[in-house]
């Protein structure tokens, strides 16, 4: 089969492109970045020597939804086969998920229902995944432990809710109350059952959204989408800063963070996976907006033989066992309990730390999860 991809500088491309030539395809790319969503017109001019004549592509595939690549496979009567592994994903609200050519699958169960409200067919639910090979060769000789306890990722320390500090007091009071309480709640949606139509109103005197006629989303969804992501820089600020020993790997700018001293980043392919391996214990803290499913950080902690202390997810105690393949806490006292426990018992540690990378080679490799594009 002849396969578009359509690459966007996504970190698991040349891992999900491996198992597709594994697989005996033959994989057809572009550098062109489509900078409009929706712009079919564009996408088909510099897309169509991959769409037309004898060796066109049967099938067009992009890590997360675009619209422009809907309406390219409506028109060349192609499938378009899409794995959203980002949340919130707002083109799930585009009006072309509706094209009967889409076959969707989502890594969150949250958000499989919200693309079948949007109208959308042939949506399936797909938990993320590792390239096996890669990590066996990369992390064959490293063993030694470098790090205690590390935490690599995105401190959200610019985000919409910080900028918009002339809100009036009862909005944000009532924001500021329901980001707090949120915090001591894994697996509830607060924000978007307590966000009424009241504090939506008095946000958008204050804060010009525009609206799309091809997108559904509401004000409310945009206001939550901020409002997550404000969580999240709370939560993980507030959480790593009582660790004691941590390292953090962030691309964040951390002056406004005293106790926090980052590293900078680490490249995905071949430095993330080393540092997971090389320490005791790394760190999972959820985008809220991810509702249920097992965050692609999760995986990757997993699948580089590294111990996984995360918070509650759903997913993850749907296909993991806590306490053997990973280790959930339920509030920062008892992640700081796991901490001091999980350090200190280096055989329990390593053993869940090889159940959680066994599974994951077992079940959660791109080598499987392609076979799924094809069965449907």
């Amino acid at each position: 089969m002849n396969i578009f991809y359509y690459y966007w500088n996504e970190n698991p491309a040349s891992d999900i492109i491996e198992a597709f030539k594994a697989d005996g395809h033959t994989i057809l790319m572009s550098d062109k970045i489509i900078r409009g969503y929706d712009d079919i017109e564009e996408a088909d001019i510099a897309f169509k020597k991959y769409l037309m004549g004898e060796d066109a592509a049967d099938m067009i595939y992009s890590f997360n939804y675009f619209p422009f690549l809907s309406g390219l496979a409506h028109k060349h009567s192609i499938p378009y086969v899409s794995w959203v592994y980002d949340c919130p994903h707002l083109t799930l609200y585009s009006t072309t998920v509706k094209n009967p050519g889409n076959r969707f699958y989502i890594f969150d169960r949250g958000l499989c229902s919200l693309a079948e409200k949007n109208g959308a067919k042939n949506v399936y639910h797909l938990p993320l995944a590792v390239n096996k090979c890669r990590l066996e060769e990369l992390l064959k000789s490293e063993d030694d432990y470098r790090y205690d306890v590390t935490f690599v990722g995105s401190l959200y320390s610019e985000n919409m809710y910080d900028q918009v500090s002339y809100l009036p007091g009862y909005v944000r009071g009532f924001i500021d109350s329901l980001i707090s309480s949120q915090q001591r709640l894994w697996g509830i949606d607060l924000v978007s059952e307590l966000l009424n139509d009241k504090i939506v109103s008095g946000m958008e005197k204050y804060i010009l959204i525009d609206t799309d006629p091809r997108y559904s989303y509401t004000k409310k969804d945009i206001f939550t989408d901020f409002i997550t992501k404000k969580i999240c820089n709370t939560e993980r600020v507030n959480l790593l800063s009582k660790i004691k020993g941590l390292t953090l790997f962030t691309g964040d700018d951390c002056k406004k963070y005293p106790a926090l001293q980052p590293r900078g980043t680490v490249d995905y392919i071949n430095e993330m996976p080393r540092v997971f391996h090389q320490s005791k214990i790394n760190l999972n803290i959820s985008l809220r907006s991810i509702r249920s499913g097992i965050p692609l950080r999760a995986m990757d902690i997993m699948g580089a033989g590294g111990f996984l202390l995360s918070n509650y997810q759903p997913e993850l105690e749907e296909y993991f066992i806590n306490g053997t393949d990973y280790v959930f806490f339920e509030d920062e006292d008892d992640m700081l309990q796991k901490i001091d426990h999980y350090l200190s018992c280096d055989d329990e540690r390593e053993a869940i730390a090889k159940n959680g990378q066994k599974k994951v080679f077992d079940n959660f490799t791109y080598n499987k999860a392609i076979k799924n594009f094809y069965e449907k």
